[in-house]
């Protein structure tokens, strides 16, 4: 089959770039939304944005100075082992396709990327491999029937943020990841908050809301770099005195009606003022 001409002018424009940058949507896709092998044809090019498309063809990993490769809100299915081959990749985000149940283990292979989006697909396992990815800053993995996250996530030395809402986690594994700074695990069926969190103690925002936890550990006191602690729609009845030994936080979301430390209400009331005084520029919720 023919390249669409939309394509093939867009291929003919980046063949004459230095950092090419390919930007596709369906009017250059083949029938079925198919983005087509003959993409490969452009060696050089950095980077690849698809939107809506139906699948990654094999070719892409033909394409090894590959910076970046976009290939979301589509409904790709199949995540072709080649991609092992982009050994430069930085970006990698598939987020949106809905039915990607599986990665290849030729990811361990993307040894400089820097961030993995694979949120809003089908994934029940995320494989051991991920713990390759040692120059990985940025997981997300939220919207996923993930029942659990694999043990090699403590290879992650130079994770930063990990976004896993909205799957079906019911624990977090025993690992400790010292540089991680943001985690997500709302919306999840957690019944006992993870002690193995408590070691990442770099974290300054967590989101632990709507699970089933009842109770906070006493160890919650070692994130003493934390700034914002959610935990609404969980079945606390009591917030731990633990709670008043982190020096930095300032924004603690929890359901009326709990019941708080003594004058620990005023302390976060009176960091948030200050935060808000001395930094202007950031938005606030």
């Amino acid at each position: 089959m023919p390249v669409k001409d939309s394509l093939k002018a867009k291929l003919d424009e980046a063949a004459r770039k230095q950092h090419p940058v390919l930007v596709l949507s369906r009017e250059d896709y083949d029938a079925g939304d198919r983005i087509p092998e003959e993409i490969a044809r452009v060696t050089n090019l950095h980077a690849i944005s698809a939107f809506g498309a139906s699948n990654i063809p094999d070719s892409v990993g033909e394409l090894v100075g590959l910076d970046s490769l976009s290939v979301w809100e589509g409904s790709v299915a199949h995540v072709p082992a080649t991609i092992g081959s982009l050994v430069n990749l930085r970006t990698l985000e598939l987020k949106g396709n809905k039915r990607i149940a599986t990665l290849p283990d030729s990811i361990a292979h993307l040894g400089k990327l820097e961030l993995l989006d694979v949120g809003s697909n089908a994934l029940e396992v995320l494989p051991e491999a991920v713990g390759e990815l040692t120059a990985l800053r940025t997981l997300v993995v939220s919207y996923n029937p993930l029942a659990r996250l694999p043990s090699t996530l403590g290879e992650l030395a130079q994770l930063r943020e990990l976004y896993a809402h909205s799957c079906q986690l019911t624990a977090f594994p025993d690992v400790e990841l010292r540089a991680l700074s943001r985690l997500v695990l709302a919306f999840n069926r957690l019944r006992t908050f993870p002690i193995s969190v408590c070691r990442c103690t770099a974290l300054r925002d967590l989101d632990i809301g709507k699970n089933a936890i009842p109770e906070l550990p006493d160890e919650i006191a070692q994130l003493t770099s934390l700034e914002e602690l959610h935990l609404w729609s969980n079945p606390l009845k009591v917030l731990p005195e633990a709670l008043r030994r982190l020096p930095r936080l300032r924004e603690l979301g929890v359901d009326p009606g709990r019941k708080w430390p003594k004058d620990l209400r005023k302390e976060i009331s009176a960091r948030r003022k200050r935060f808000r005084r001395d930094n202007p520029d950031v938005v606030h919720d």
